[in-house]
């Protein structure tokens, strides 16, 4: 009877936990669906030759992660670059294009520079005829991870974005806006609000069995 309340209330902590995990918000871009979980949230490394970042948002952190295409960045200089991480999701190589690359403005038809695990490609954006809040249009990047080299079913946590002037003939530069995974699977590892939600599921576990054993 022990082991079936032990068993009971383990398999609860662990349901509460998973739908923790699971709780993505929907978010909406240029009339598609997205889950917050999938875009990109960390700015591992920066940098930039001959100018600086110009951001519309406190940071050029915040304006390159998350999923609010209202926040950007770009650089009017001969090279930059941002380095971003998934952190609660990893980009996998699956059917059809794995990953989107919000740019914002004038669709630059020159394209983006991405470097995905030492191979470097550039890919075009192209208007969605959606704006976002401060009247400029939402272009699209759209990226096959196979193009990078990756094998079908592996899987990415970062990539290199490169801005600035990296293409001959032209005077503009990129305006990234945000960046989400298409394909995409969480990570293995919970995280830590995940942990200490199992972690008070076993703590009760062990205080109702306690209370049982003095009685």
């Amino acid at each position: 009877m022990r082991k079936q309340t032990l068993l009971a209330a383990l398999t609860l902590a662990l349901t509460l936990a998973v739908a923790s995990q699971a709780s993505a918000a929907p978010i909406v871009i240029a009339g598609v669906g997205y889950d917050t979980v999938d875009f990109s949230d960390t700015l591992i490394s920066s940098g930039s030759t001959g100018g600086v970042f110009t951001v519309s948002g406190a940071s050029l952190a915040a304006a390159v992660t998350g999923w609010d295409v209202d926040d950007w960045a770009f650089c009017n200089c001969t090279t930059a670059y941002v380095e971003l991480g998934f952190t609660d999701n990893v980009v996998v190589n699956g059917p059809g294009n794995d990953l989107r690359l919000f740019e914002i403005g004038t669709p630059d038809d020159f394209g983006i520079s991405l470097t995905i695990a030492g191979a470097t490609q550039t890919v075009n954006s192209a208007a969605t005829g959606f704006n976002q809040g401060g009247g400029f249009g939402i272009n699209v990047a759209n990226v096959d991870l196979s193009a990078f080299g990756i094998a079908a079913g592996d899987s990415i946590s970062s990539i290199v974005v490169r801005l600035g002037f990296p293409f001959a003939g032209t005077s503009l530069s990129p305006t990234l806006g945000a960046v989400v995974a298409l394909n995409s699977a969480p990570t293995a590892v919970p995280e830590p609000g995940t942990i200490s939600l199992l972690g008070f599921g076993l703590a009760a576990v062990a205080r109702r069995l306690r209370k049982r054993n003095n009685r």
